[in-house]
């Protein structure tokens, strides 16, 4: 089994925990585990997605924060936010439509094989999810989207100086 391009896109990860997930993702592949690989990568893939939003929140990002907000409320509330997450990465401009498809695509794959229909994802869909999560979201770094770089630079423009005069502040 070659295992060269398996290691060759772990060093595209960029984040340390994120590597140490693949690394379980890498036994599965080794051991032709290819739906518990194939939910495992999804999982993966979804929390960095994640973990990314939660960057963006902390960035002063306000569609990120009210998105981790309406994630957080599902999650207290049991419910499933795979796809509100993706979405918001989305509308977060984590990636584009055409990435967004692709996800969209993943996501009904990993549906099919995460419930009991007694379907089993080949070796080339397994190193399909992979190589797309690793392509769309694994080893980008987060960046501000145009509308909140648009945010930084009002801020920066608008006045922040207080008047000394007291009767002016109040």
């Amino acid at each position: 089994m070659n295992m060269e391009w398996i290691n060759t896109e772990k060093d595209k990860i960029i984040n340390p925990n994120e590597k140490k997930t693949f690394d379980e993702v890498i036994k599965c592949y080794e051991h032709s585990l290819y739906r518990a690989g194939y939910i495992l990568t999804w999982i993966l893939l979804i929390e960095s997605i994640k973990r990314k939003l939660y960057e963006l929140e902390r960035g002063g990002d306000a569609s990120a924060s009210k998105l981790v907000k309406q994630i957080e409320a599902e999650e207290k509330a049991k419910k499933s936010t795979d796809k509100l997450i993706y979405e918001s990465g989305k509308s977060c401009g984590l990636y584009d439509e055409t990435e967004m498809s692709v996800i969209e695509y993943l996501w009904g794959r990993r549906c099919f094989f995460a419930h009991p229909y007694e379907n089993q994802p080949t070796k080339t869909e397994f190193q399909y999810i992979i190589e797309q999560a690793i392509k769309i979201v694994l080893p980008k770094e987060v960046v501000y989207n145009k509308l909140r770089l648009n945010e930084v630079c009002e801020e920066i423009v608008r006045p922040h100086i207080l008047n000394n005069d007291i009767t002016e502040v109040n």
